[in-house]
């Protein structure tokens, strides 16, 4: 052991090997792999989208602000304090 980290040199006997990052040793041609990596993409992409909302949400408030005074520095005022 290295610093608290378990270094694996020897070679396996199976042709899959446990994931360094998480320690699964789940097949990849398993359904609990397949439904693993198929909640992997569904995350990634409700993040992306929550991004995008959000950053979509500053934008609007800048412009409802400026609709409502009818003053750009409000909207430009709106957009810092959010």
């Amino acid at each position: 052991m290295s610093g608290g980290v378990a270094l694996v040199t020897a070679a396996r006997p199976c042709s899959w090997q446990t994931d360094p990052m998480t320690g699964s040793s789940v097949r990849p041609d398993s359904p609990a792999h397949r439904l693993f990596v198929g909640n992997q993409w569904k995350l990634s992409a409700a993040q992306l989208f929550s991004g995008v909302g959000i950053a979509v949400g500053f934008a609007v408030g800048g412009l409802l602000a400026e609709e409502l005074t009818g003053r750009a520095e409000y909207a430009g005022f709106a957009q810092t304090a959010s």
